[in-house]
């Protein structure tokens, strides 16, 4: 079982955003509500792993084990070495790695997750280079099996994922929820191959 947050962690939190906002992305850590939105598309009864990246404080993670997701078959990925150590200390039955997002494909293979059927993101995708966003999505799909979906949330009006990175890897987005209760207001989009997502395969679960 997951410890909960202390006003210390969060406190934590914001003094990271304020030393580098485009690294965090947010003032304060998720909400329960924008973790609940990122685990809908999801299914817990589906074979596989999913894979967090950007872990932060846990709330995503917490998330995706309240879905019904196996402790088992999650590995979240978190740059931040203290935010890394805080996960360890948090969630002992996930696979927890201080690791960068872009080596998501090598992190996988390292620690045997395989296949995966979704990775759920709470990096700041949109603020990022645009090569960082294009190793790191492309790492994505590399990795997920057919069928799989990228979850990825933004507190803009348009895809995180840039249509040039879109149309290299062939892919295609929608934006699937609005949390308005958040700080600030986000939106969930789902990403997945355009082929599969023209035949209508691996649809999210409600």
């Amino acid at each position: 079982m997951a410890k909960p947050h202390s006003l210390g962690e969060t406190l934590s939190f914001f003094g990271r955003w304020v030393r580098n906002p485009f690294l965090i992305g947010a003032v304060a850590p998720s909400s329960a509500g924008l973790a609940r939105g990122m685990s809908k598309p999801v299914d817990p009864a589906a074979p596989g792993w999913v894979i967090e990246l950007g872990g932060g404080t846990g709330k995503m993670t917490q998330g995706a084990l309240d879905r019904g997701i196996d402790p088992a078959r999650l590995l979240t990925i978190e740059k931040d070495p203290d935010l890394y150590r805080l996960l360890v200390d948090r969630f002992p039955d996930v696979t927890i790695v201080n690791g960068d997002a872009t080596e998501v494909a090598n992190i996988a293979a390292a620690h045997g997750a395989s296949p995966v059927k979704s990775v759920i993101s709470g990096l700041p995708l949109i603020g990022m280079p645009i090569d960082i966003r294009r190793a790191i999505v492309s790492g994505v799909f590399q990795i997920l099996e057919p069928g799989g979906a990228f979850v990825q949330f933004t507190y803009t009006m348009v895809s995180p994922v840039h249509p040039t990175i879109l149309d290299e890897l062939n892919l295609t987005g929608e934006w699937v929820e609005r949390i308005w209760w958040n700080l600030p207001p986000a939106r969930v989009w789902v990403y997945r191959r355009r082929d599969e997502a023209a035949s209508g395969a691996g649809g999210a679960a409600g």
